[in-house]
């Protein structure tokens, strides 16, 4: 299309009016004519463009805004015209930028449970956590079954011997123990005193009969028993003050009896010469029953030579002269008998049981049973 025929097509559909179309008409026209020039220059051929050239044809770039100028301040919107048919896809453009991104959309209905997965591997153990506060005591439980009984212990060594408590009261009378067994025949007694003489009877009276024989007497006892008790009253610090406990045979022992002193438990004692009052052995139980035979504490017994005493308690007191009797010359004077083939005397001293908080003895007792053989 022609420059003449574009310009009259831009006059045709904008219809300017007065003087404002006057200037637009003048501008096209002068666009017009320099868009004619260009194009016979180009034309013509080589020559005609040398010449457009040199003459300068058309409108520089300062004309031309001013045309575009004038053209847009006095141009009109004429009437939208038809849709032109669509023309050819272009090519893609360059991928453009990242958008922001969208708002959180609403939150979509709960799906099905999908399927359990397989166990984990277990996770190492965690640290101790900090201790939590005690809670408060719960109800008491029931009693749970007894256990099984324990082994036995093993024995615990002796304590020490506590201080003399205060006499309780007495006790009730228990009841009757067992008659013992009959005791040996007693010494004959002295013969009694002559009875008054009896009124003369009247004479001629017959004779009497003959009285019947009496028993023969025993003769006295071959293991003669008894009991033997001492006291030892209050007396001086370290347990100075003697006591002594006489056993009589009421015969004559020769060679004197040896005294076989035994312990309270039994089995050990001491074998003493009442003659001099010097240790003959120590005792334990082989040569206890060689001394007392089968003898005890509620039957005493002894054997041919010995005289035996048994003890059935030693209360705050000891016999005496422990240390003179196992420390030479093993003697001990107290032990001595003043006639030792008609009895013997068993010495005691108190126990003290603390010199320093209880300087005076308390007092004391020890009780017993004997036997002597008098063969």
């Amino acid at each position: 299309m022609s420059a003449v025929r574009r310009a009259r097509r831009i006059r045709a559909s904008r219809k300017p009016s007065g003087y404002a179309g006057l200037i637009a008409l003048v501008a096209l026209a002068v666009l017009a004519f320099a868009m004619t020039g260009s194009a016979l220059a180009a034309g013509n051929g080589p020559s005609a463009s040398a010449s457009a050239k040199k003459g300068q044809a058309g409108l520089n770039s300062k004309q031309k805004k001013q045309v575009e100028t004038i053209a847009k301040k006095f141009a009109t919107a004429g009437p939208q015209g038809p849709v032109g048919p669509a023309g050819p896809q272009g090519p893609a453009g360059a991928k453009g930028d990242k958008g922001d991104t969208g708002s959180p959309g609403a939150k979509g209905a709960t799906g099905k449970k999908g399927a359990t997965g397989a166990a984990g591997s277990k996770g190492s153990t965690g640290s101790q956590g900090i201790q939590g506060l005690k809670g408060s005591t719960g109800p008491k439980g029931s009693t749970g079954l007894q256990g099984p009984k324990g082994a036995t212990g093993s024995k615990g060594s002796t304590g020490a011997k506590g201080a003399t408590g205060a006499t309780g009261k007495g006790g009730l009378t228990g009841p009757a123990g067992p008659t013992g067994a009959k005791g040996p025949t007693g010494a004959a007694g002295a013969k009694g005193l002559t009875g008054a003489v009896g009124p003369t009877g009247a004479p001629g009276g017959s004779t009497g009969a003959a009285g019947a024989t009496g028993a023969t007497g025993t003769g006295g006892c071959v293991i003669c028993t008894g009991v033997w008790e001492v006291h030892a009253e209050e007396g001086v610090a370290e347990g100075a003050v003697p006591a002594r406990a006489a056993i009589s045979y009421l015969t004559t022992i020769e060679p004197a009896p040896v005294i076989a002193y035994i312990l309270p438990e039994g089995t050990s004692g001491v074998a003493i010469d009442p003659s001099t009052g010097n240790l003959v052995v120590s005792l334990d139980q082989t040569a206890i029953e060689a001394r007392c035979g089968t003898g005890t504490l509620a039957a005493p017994s002894a054997e041919s030579g010995n005289v035996c005493v048994w003890v059935q308690a030693e209360e705050d007191i000891k016999f005496a002269e422990i240390e003179q009797l196992f420390l030479p010359p093993n003697h001990a004077d107290l032990w001595e008998s003043p006639s030792p083939t008609t009895g013997v005397m068993i010495p005691f001293s108190l126990e003290e049981q603390s010199i320093v908080a209880f300087p005076d003895s308390t007092g004391g007792y020890a009780l017993g049973s004997w036997a002597v053989n008098t063969q």
